[in-house]
């Protein structure tokens, strides 16, 4: 999506016939939508303006048996519909290294919590799993 241009604001000469009323109208509609626009453009703050949960965990890679999965309350009223990986960081003891991709998969269990039961390493060959004796730093988003 790319950025929403500013209009021009209505004035009372795009309206001649109904200048005795629209003025008062056209304050309070432009000013509207010149917030609007200001948030839409690049302003838009993930727990501010759009419904949904974060959670950062950090984990060492065992196997899938011993390390998943990875449960986090939801805590929303709506069940979860999506859950991104953000952010993915492999590291050691003293650095945090590159970013690595990601992909889960996840499930809602019946007591509200998200269940993230799979990981994978993205990369130009393929899917990998995750790097036994690592130290994993992720962040998921999910939204309802």
């Amino acid at each position: 999506m790319g950025r929403i241009k500013s209009k021009t604001q209505l004035t009372l000469e795009q309206f001649p016939d109904q200048k005795d009323w629209i003025g008062k109208l056209f304050y309070v509609l432009n000013a509207f939508i010149t917030d609007v626009i200001a948030q839409v453009n690049g302003n838009l703050v993930f727990d501010e303006n759009i419904t949904g949960v974060e959670r950062e965990v950090s984990f060492e890679y065992v196997s899938d048996t011993v390390s998943l999965p990875l449960v986090f309350a939801w805590g929303l009223s709506k069940p979860p519909k999506a859950l991104y990986v953000v952010y993915a960081y492999e590291s050691t003891p003293t650095t945090t290294g590159a970013p690595v991709a990601l992909a889960a998969s996840w499930s809602y269990t019946a007591d509200a919590k998200i269940s993230v039961s799979g990981l994978v390493r993205l990369g130009v060959l393929g899917a990998t799993a995750l790097t036994a004796g690592q130290t994993y730093f992720i962040r998921f988003r999910v939204t309802p």
